[in-house]
């Protein structure tokens, strides 16, 4: 049951329905984008490469699409997607845990709601809740299906390769023929794996030397490559090339073990994939695996849904309950009221009971109270309609007036109608 004064509303701007050029203007005015929201409310912007994001609660989404069009006077209403309420929530959750990204279950975007998270101004309990939760489903849907488990880019996929042939990858040397695109991102994730050595090869030698950043990364020239292929144990293709730069007769007398050839036209001779000692993975292969990791991914996907459904529901049972919290304490004042008024009745006029008839007698009313306030906390948290949540709390408020009494009357030695506890409470 959504509560309306707690409306969340969700605009996001993304690669589905909002052209390249006007992510690109916004991605260029982040600073703009955040202080532009100030005077209108809390709200908490996340963007990434494919998606900007903007949550809040109880904001007109038209004041917010009127601010961002001022910043980009060419965004229209169809650019935007919009929406409020449970669906918000629900997409919001879904974006996490990767249900929205080109590459379906991707890791990446929980790093980036968690970036955004701490670099954020301070939210208010119920916006930050909301993406706090959002972190906590983007983890459960990670670790409770297996919907990040299997690789679906090349990249990935390399990785995984290296890593099944080479677990200790900090000892591990590598070659890389490449400095394009696909080559900076290989070698972006040979540092995240931490290996020992890269070599980077090119043509150009300046083209190599200016991708070798770090103290462990050498550029070699294509004409002298073959001169390192002992010192290393894996060679990676990721370039352009109309013949082969690496034949079989080249194997002879080196250290290389693992050929991963990402080449379109193919970087190494198919044949070598007939040698007993090097294992060559192509293109055919790779893609082989990719596709059979995004149908697996896929088939996740419904689980994924499952756990979002739930959080979805919690999350807003959560918000409403906040609602209720002025009631809650009125009630918690209530019963610890009549449980003073029974403890003060006790040693009043129960005079007749020893010390330790007394404090059971206490302990016994203390725990029928917590647990009849425990039972109307569930009542106000689970998802009724409001008048049936109201009678079941009065109800419950009645059931422990009563059960009070049938303990009281249970100490009482003389005629029971001689001493009534609402009697006793109302003198």
């Amino acid at each position: 049951m959504t509560c309306m004064s707690n409306q969340v509303v969700l605009v996001e701007l993304n690669y589905e329905v909002t052209p390249i050029r006007i992510r690109e203007c916004l991605s260029s005015k982040k600073e703009e984008v955040v202080n532009c929201f100030k005077p209108i409310g809390k709200i908490f912007v996340m963007a990434t490469c494919h998606r900007f994001t903007f949550l809040t609660l109880n904001i007109v989404e038209e004041s917010l699409i009127q601010s961002l069009k001022d910043l980009v006077p060419e965004l229209k209403r169809k650019h935007l997607l919009l929406l409020n309420g449970e669906q918000a929530v629900s997409h919001w959750y879904a974006t996490i845990c990767g249900l929205n990204s080109r590459t379906i279950g991707e890791h990446e975007v929980l790093g980036q709601v968690r970036n955004a998270f701490t670099k954020s101004e301070q939210l208010g309990p119920e916006l930050n809740e909301l993406v706090k939760r959002a972190i906590h489903v983007g983890k459960r849907a990670r670790t409770e299906t297996g919907i990040g488990r299997y690789a679906t880019s090349l990249t990935s996929i390399t990785r995984d390769r290296i890593q099944a042939r080479y677990p200790k990858t900090n000892e591990l040397r590598v070659m890389i023929f490449g400095t394009g695109e696909l080559s900076r991102l290989i070698l972006q994730m040979l540092r995240g794996l931490r290996v020992n050595q890269i070599l980077v090869v090119s043509k150009e030698l300046t083209r190599a030397e200016g991708v070798c950043t770090e103290s462990n990364m050498e550029a070699v020239p294509l004409t002298e490559a073959s001169q390192y292929f002992d010192q290393v144990e894996v060679v990676i293709g990721a370039t352009w090339t109309d013949q082969y730069l690496l034949m079989e007769q080249d194997l002879s007398n080196t250290a290389i073990q693992l050929l991963i050839d990402l080449g379109m036209p193919r970087n190494f001779d198919p044949i070598i994939n007939k040698s007993a000692t090097v294992q060559l993975f192509d293109l055919n292969t790779l893609n082989e695996t990719v596709a059979a990791a995004k149908r697996k991914r896929n088939e996740e996907v419904v689980h994924v849904e499952k756990i979002i459904h739930q959080e979805v529901k919690d999350y807003f049972n959560w918000l409403n309950f906040r609602m209720l919290i002025p009631e809650v304490q009125s009630l918690r004042a209530e019963i610890d009221a009549l449980f003073d008024r029974c403890c003060l009745k006790v040693y009043e006029e129960l005079f007749y009971l020893d010390a330790q008839e007394k404090r059971q007698l206490v302990y016994r009313l203390r725990g029928l109270a917590q647990q009849h306030f425990s039972r109307i906390i569930d009542v106000l948290k689970s998802d009724l309609p409001a008048l049936q949540k109201a009678t079941s709390k009065l109800e419950i408020l009645h059931a422990l007036y009563d059960e009070v009494e049938d303990v009281w009357q249970g100490y009482l030695t003389y005629d029971e109608n001689d001493l009534n506890l609402f009697e006793l409470m109302s003198r």
